[in-house]
């Protein structure tokens, strides 16, 4: 199967949804140290759409990718695997570790901290907390990886049986897009789902993502769409009464920037945020972990003066970089460089 040509601005996309969950979860402690940065509230507040814009990228990019078909099941799980699992295992057993030495090393309140849920660890190291109703716990951004693996596990059943036609596929994921919301709303009453919820949530946005290539593959005037979203999408968020009402455009926005020449995907496809995008998946694992250490060893209510304030901001920043370098050059690249390497003995013979 021929492997198809990276597309630069949806990759500096995935680094700019990283960096937009990042401060939601973080937003509430940079305003409180930082309150000059409070106008990135509402930007804050709705960062737990960035996971939403994580799955239709997961979806319209795997769509996009095998679209012809999954050629070798095994080969397929293998890559897949290699994505996800050495990372988050890597985190997880140093948070393991961390949690079971720091009462020893004398920090009582780490050690007592109500993530460290052993009877949670299991279903969190194979990644199955969001199918089983595992309670939060350890690493809590990996639920959306629990749900991004269940769709890995079921989408070699549905290609096979799911390639419409342009104008049914933009059909289908009006549909699915509006019973989807439609659903989240009555019976959770939010799209902020996560454990409870989450694989609804996933269902939609990736299926959407998914059903956006083949809407959308030979259609290049829908490219233009692509900077008017960029425009809509602050605005939207600035007067909208609440976030979720900008879904419909998150999810639609990879397929338009795909094939969008703007200035939009211009700037996207720049090289820093290249390495940001490729850098992303590790940022996403690792940042809750170093700032819920750092807090744990440094609350905010211990701040005096604007100098242990700059001295914090700066901490928390430095860390997340370096755990996210750390994370992305010496364990996820290596690992996957490893594991995709591998040939299993029929593969060998070919």
């Amino acid at each position: 199967m021929k492997k198809r040509k990276t597309i630069d601005a949806l990759t500096g996309l995935r680094g700019i949804a990283a960096l937009w969950v990042v401060l939601f979860h973080l937003g509430p402690e940079l305003i409180t140290v930082a309150p000059a940065l409070s106008f990135l509230s509402p930007l804050a507040e709705a960062g737990y759409l960035g996971v939403d814009l994580f799955f239709a990228l997961s979806g319209y990019v795997l769509a996009r990718r095998y679209e012809a078909g999954i050629p070798d099941l095994g080969r397929y799980l293998q890559r897949r695997i290699a994505r996800i699992f050495p990372l988050h295992a890597a985190v997880l057993a140093a948070l393991t570790v961390g949690a079971l030495a720091a009462a020893p090393l004398g920090f009582p309140n780490f050690a007592a901290h109500e993530l460290w849920r052993f009877d949670a660890w299991w279903p969190q190291l194979f990644l199955v907390q969001a199918w089983v109703g595992s309670p939060e716990a350890w690493n809590l951004p990996t639920w959306s990886l629990s749900c991004e693996w269940a769709g890995y596990l079921v989408l070699p059943f549905l290609l096979p049986r799911c390639r419409p036609r342009p104008g049914r596929a933009a059909m289908a994921a009006l549909v699915l897009l509006s019973a989807g919301l439609t659903l989240g709303d009555h019976v959770y009453g939010t799209w902020d789902l996560t454990l409870d919820g989450g694989l609804l949530r996933f269902a939609v946005d990736f299926g959407v993502g998914a059903l956006s290539w083949y809407a959308t593959a030979r259609a290049p005037l829908i490219g233009r769409g692509a900077d008017l979203i960029a425009i809509a999408l602050p605005v939207s968020l600035w007067l909208a009464p609440e976030p979720q009402v900008i879904v419909p455009m998150l999810v639609a926005w990879p397929a338009t920037l795909a094939l969008s020449h703007g200035p939009v995907a211009e700037w996207l496809a720049r090289p820093n945020l290249g390495r940001l995008g490729r850098a992303s998946f590790a940022l996403y694992i690792v940042h809750e972990v170093v700032a819920l250490v750092i807090t744990s060893l440094w609350p905010v209510s211990s701040l005096q003066g604007p100098a242990a304030r700059m001295g914090w901001l700066a901490t928390l920043a430095a860390s997340i970089t370096a755990a996210t370098i750390v994370g992305y050059f010496l364990v996820e690249k290596p690992s996957h460089r490893w594991l995709t390497s591998m040939r299993f003995p029929r593969e060998a013979h070919r």
